[in-house]
This record gives C-alpha cells, sequence and structure tokens, in this order.
C-alpha cells in the first residue's frame, strides 16, 4: 500500500530510505551487505548489476518520490531549486550508500561524528535541504524517534549497534 503524496510522506521515505540501506533496517543485514558489495564490484567492472538493480530502484521508488515533492511544493513546504529532480533522488541514494559502504568492513572508514544514529539523522535532514524542504517543514515532520518506534526493524537494528 502506498502512502499519500506530501511532505510527511516524502520526510519518511526519506528517513525509511537512509535507515533501509545503512543500518539494513526492514532487510537482513548480511543480504543487505552482500548487495552493496555486488553494486561496488559493479561499478569496478562492467556496471551491468548496478543498472539493473538502479533500474527497479528507480521503477519501484522514484514515482511516490515524484509525487510527494510536487505534493510538497504545492503546500508551500518546498522551494524549486535548479536541480533535475531524478538528479536529486540519486543524489539521496548517493549520500546513503556511501555512508553505508563506508560500515562494510565493520569498523566505520569515515571518521562521522556521534552514533550511527546522530549520522543518519544529520545525513536526512541535509538531503532533505538538498531537495528544497523548508526548515519548518522539516521542524513539523521530522521525528526520528517516532518513525524508529513505528517501523520495528529500525528501533531493532538501532537496538543492536
Amino acid at each position: 500500500e502506498t502512502l499519500e503524496p506530501s511532505t510527511a510522506t516524502l520526510v519518511l521515505m526519506a528517513h525509511c530510505w537512509l535507515n533501509h540501506m545503512i543500518l539494513a533496517a526492514n532487510g537482513d543485514p548480511e543480504d543487505i551487505a552482500n548487495r552493496h558489495r555486488l553494486m561496488a564490484q559493479s561499478y569496478l567492472e562492467d556496471g551491468e548489476f548496478a543498472r539493473l538493480t538502479l533500474q527497479t530502484v528507480r521503477e519501484a521508488v522514484y514515482p511516490q518520490f515524484e509525487a510527494c515533492v510536487r505534493a510538497a511544493r504545492e503546500a508551500g513546504d518546498l522551494v524549486e531549486g535548479e536541480v533535475a529532480l531524478e538528479n536529486m533522488f540519486w543524489f539521496g541514494h548517493h549520500v546513503a550508500a556511501g555512508i553505508a559502504w563506508g560500515r562494510l568492513s565493520g569498523s566505520p572508514a569515515v571518521p562521522y561524528r556521534g552514533a550511527i544514529e546522530a549520522v543518519i539523522e544529520d545525513a536526512v535532514r541535509f538531503l532533505l535541504r538538498a531537495l528544497g524542504v523548508t526548515e519548518a517543514a522539516i521542524a513539523a515532520h521530522y521525528r526520528p524517534k517516532e518513525m524508529a518506534a513505528a517501523w520495528p526493524s529500525v528501533a531493532a537494528v538501532q537496538a543492536a549497534e
């Protein structure tokens, strides 16, 4: 079932996407880590696995993302930017993948400040601001603790960290 396109759904999508990619929330951590490794290897080789995977991601996620951005814009919660929306979608993916890949060895390669939950919260806010979501809309809709509690697998992964 798809959530109604809105600013709140856009914020929830950003939160869930980063938690899924970085903490393997709502998925098998080993499976997701292996997918990250396959993606990295694919980029270094012919790129075929990466292209197929990203095509699937685009087909599954982008339409809802686009509808939510439009709804946020119509609500006055998003200011228009100069970057193509589809590029913003992929930049969000790159931020999440970069953080996740830096953790694949089991010992974080990037010296982020704070616990991973705080890093993810910072990254979500970073992405929302980059999209043009207003500070007022972020303050009104981004409740990471409540979102994690509502998505049990996020809470379980975060408790295990």
